[in-house]
């Protein structure tokens, strides 16, 4: 019966690593963060103990502390009585997928002994080999009593040998060497607490094992357990999806628009969602003058409004955008250097397409600094007359904008 215990107790380790290693399976490779904490979340019912026994086994198996762990993970240990007792473990580390794992057993033990088994595991992940040396298979102690048998019956005395002739001495030989045998020797060691192991764990597959990073926190209170838990990935994934806002600032320069080369100044808003943004923004060049032969002339500026839908993705640490859009406003003029001057405006419509490019710091993803360079076709192009001096400035058919400015950026 002893052999076949060891057997079973054998087989039930190797399917209960092989259960943790497919749950660590699931959960790919992260970077180790130096000076994290393992967390460790507890739910079940009060006639299922605390985790301090769950705590105490997983520090057995690893043969130190969880206090000297420095790497980076998070459990969530939920057991649910019934006709078995189910457990739903998952491990979690930043930026990366939950891995879970369900599991049944007889008794609330069983489970929280196959949590301790996947904890540790997912902590080193070569304390498998641990934990067949902390459940070595007990041999028979040597000596044993075995099984008595019958008396033995006493006979008639022997008859006394008589005393051998003297003969010559012997002449001295080679002294045979005595035959020397190692024995084994056993650890005295005591036998580990017995654990029954649930079907569930039996069934487990080997798998190959991947290394993931943990983290070592200290143990909370029965309060702080009761709190709800932390945000998962996809939950991070949703708020990376959710709206984001901005207000930006920019300054530039214009050709085609005013005469010569203008300065332009531009004032604005986004939402953007995804890889979709939309931009609405205030533009104002400043007054630009153009002379005509002697003397006279006159100033031209531009006030339009600016809508923009943009397509945004990303390239490393770089955010490229293309835009198609409009604008609308006034640009007017007035005239200088002549006896009865004037002033006058007229509507601002053209169509546009822009590229630009933000930068996005990894430090402060809320402060970007971007250049935005635009093409504008203007769909009507005022032409400007001084009375008696003919033609001062008309826009061209295309014209060009850039703008260098920074967006503040909030969710």
């Amino acid at each position: 019966m002893a052999g076949l215990r060891d057997g079973m107790t054998r087989s039930r380790l190797a399917a209960a690593i092989g259960a943790a290693l497919v749950v660590l399976s699931i959960c790919p490779d992260a970077l180790a963060q130096t000076g994290s904490a393992v967390t460790l979340e507890w739910l079940a019912p009060a006639d299922c103990g605390t985790d301090h026994a769950l705590v105490a086994e997983i520090e057995r198996l690893l043969g130190r502390e969880l206090d000297s762990v420095t790497t980076a993970l998070r459990a969530r240990i939920q057991i649910t009585p019934g006709e078995r007792w189910a457990l739903r473990l998952s491990i979690e580390t930043p930026g990366n997928p939950v891995g879970e794992r369900r599991l049944e057993g007889d008794t609330c033990g069983e489970v929280t002994d196959a949590a301790a088994i996947v904890i540790a595991l997912a902590i080193d992940p070569d304390a498998a080999a641990r934990i067949a040396e902390v459940a070595p298979t007990q041999p028979a102690a040597p000596g044993s009593p075995s099984t008595p048998g019958p008396p033995a019956t006493p006979g008639p005395p022997a008859a006394p040998r008589p005393p051998a002739a003297p003969g010559p001495p012997a002449t001295p030989g080679p002294r045979p060497s005595a035959a020397v045998r190692s024995e084994p020797r056993t650890l005295a060691r005591p036998p580990p607490p017995r654990r029954r192991v649930s079907r569930a764990r039996r069934a487990g597959r080997r798998v190959h094992r991947r290394p993931i990073a943990t983290r070592v926190e200290p143990r909370r209170s029965p309060a702080s357990r009761a709190m709800p838990p932390a945000r998962s990935s996809r939950a991070a994934r949703d708020d990376a999806s959710a709206p984001a806002y901005g207000v930006a600032l920019g300054a530039g320069a214009t050709v085609g628009t005013v005469p010569s080369v203008g300065v332009v100044l531009s004032a604005g808003g986004a939402i953007a969602l995804d890889w979709l943004r939309v931009e609405a923004s205030l533009v104002a060049t400043l007054p630009s003058e153009q002379r005509l032969d002697g003397g006279s002339g006159g100033r031209f500026e531009l006030l339009a409004g600016v809508l923009d839908g943009c397509v945004r993705w990303s390239l490393g640490p770089f955010e490229p955008r293309a835009c198609l859009g409009g604008e609308i406003g006034s640009m007017g003029g007035s005239s200088f250097g002549v006896t009865d001057p004037g002033d006058g405006s007229v509507l601002w419509l053209a169509a546009r397409a822009s590229a630009g490019l933000a930068w996005v710091p990894a430090s402060a993803r809320w402060f970007r600094p971007w250049a935005l360079l635009s093409g504008i076709v203007p769909w009507e192009r005022p032409r400007f007359v001084i009375d008696g001096r003919g033609p001062v400035h008309r826009p061209e058919v295309v014209t060009g904008r850039l703008l260098l400015g920074v967006e503040l950026q909030f969710r």
